[in-house]
């Protein structure tokens, strides 16, 4: 699993490397680096968008190497679709209804785009994101949880071990310490949220729907000025000017509040599912 796994990152780096190259010579970003960072709308919606390598080269591999297709990642076809767009609509009610109740914490907010462009942008914005949160589901929760499960019965191995990669695949490094390390150990609860719904209902469509309500939120409507993914947002706060990241508060109750409202989220789908 380990060689498949390096396989797999090793031929979508390379894609991704020649993708880039190639649009950069084109004229369509101006640098890897406005890809990476996503603080323009072309560079983070050729950053998801490139999530399509990773499926393509995860789906190569595994035809390679076991002979199965997508719809042995995807799971049961018949709920596929109905479980994706209930755990989306519930999730995005539950953030919705979260902006909407008090307090309301717009000082310093400005727009990022003006609505109607942000509205045009918009289905291009949602196709890209279900590229790439469909991309990170496939694998993580996919085949790494599903080849976990028929070697170890034991939920602990499979639910732990995919989302611990998963967490870490989240690190970035370019903040605080401890910053960083409440950011991978969110990756990890959502991780887990995601696990628990692709094994309770089946497929990936729960935790598709749930990965997707989630990043936009965090991608289309809030964003900080020219800040990492940034590009596709309505809504950015002012940037830090420091001269270093700032501080996080090692019981920081921002972090708390994150942790809380994945839980709500994951909740709520849960709740949709049974109806």
């Amino acid at each position: 699993m380990a060689l498949l796994l390096f396989t797999i990152e090793a031929i979508f780096l390379i894609a991704l490397f020649a993708t880039v190259l190639a649009l950069k010579r084109a004229g369509v970003v101006s640098s890897g680096a406005e890809v990476s960072t996503g603080a323009t709308a072309i560079g983070l919606l050729v950053q998801l968008f490139s999530f399509g390598l990773l499926s393509a080269a995860l789906l190569v591999v595994l035809r390679c190497a076991d002979g199965r297709g997508l719809w042995s990642l995807l799971g049961d076809p018949a709920r596929l679709w109905p479980d994706l767009r209930v755990a989306f609509l519930a999730g995005a009610a539950l953030l919705l209804a979260v902006e909407l109740l008090p307090p309301w914490l717009w000082g310093g907010m400005s727009l990022g785009k003006p609505p109607l462009l942000w509205l045009l942008l918009l289905p291009v914005s949602l196709s890209a994101l279900l590229v790439q949160v469909s991309a990170e589901e496939l694998l993580f929760r996919g085949y790494l949880q599903q080849q976990l499960a028929v070697r170890f019965p034991d939920p602990r191995v499979w639910l732990i071990l995919p989302n611990v990669l998963f967490a870490l695949a989240h690190y970035d490094g370019q903040g605080d310490v401890i910053g960083d390390v409440h950011y991978v150990l969110w990756a990890f609860a959502f991780g887990l949220a995601a696990s628990d719904l692709t094994a309770r209902t089946g497929s990936l469509g729960a935790a598709i729907g749930f990965h997707l309500a989630n990043n936009v939120y965090a991608s289309l409507f809030w964003g900080e000025r020219d800040g990492a993914d940034s590009g596709l947002a309505l809504w950015l706060s002012p940037p830090h000017t420091g001269h270093a990241p700032q501080a996080t508060a090692p019981l920081d109750p921002n972090f708390f509040v994150s942790l809380c409202l994945l839980g709500l989220m994951w909740l709520a789908i849960r709740i949709a599912l049974r109806r």
